[in-house]
């Protein structure tokens, strides 16, 4: 299966189906999954994939890429929003 490299756009939501399944409402993740993992974004470029797991309740999100200019521009964009994103 193969995704856009811009993953922001909500088709993570396409991968956690496939692997928690039932754990899945309505397109929301059920609350024990939320609490439960740590969540690593590889190669995460200037995507909004952070910012819409953020919002769909998890809060435990690191983001990491080669890139140092994508990293800087992820850290300064969401410095005061959502600051505990956390891009490396």
């Amino acid at each position: 299966q193969r995704f856009s490299p811009h993953f922001g756009n909500g088709q993570w939501r396409e991968i956690i189906m496939k692997y928690f399944g039932e754990s899945v409402k309505q397109g929301q993740i059920a609350d024990h999954v939320k609490d439960q993992y740590k969540i690593l974004v590889v190669g995460c470029g200037i995507s909004r994939t952070a910012e819409e797991l953020w919002e769909e309740g998890f809060h435990d999100i690191t983001s990491i890429d080669f890139s140092y200019s994508a990293i800087k521009f992820m850290q300064d964009t969401y410095r005061n929003e959502l600051n505990k994103l956390v891009f490396k």
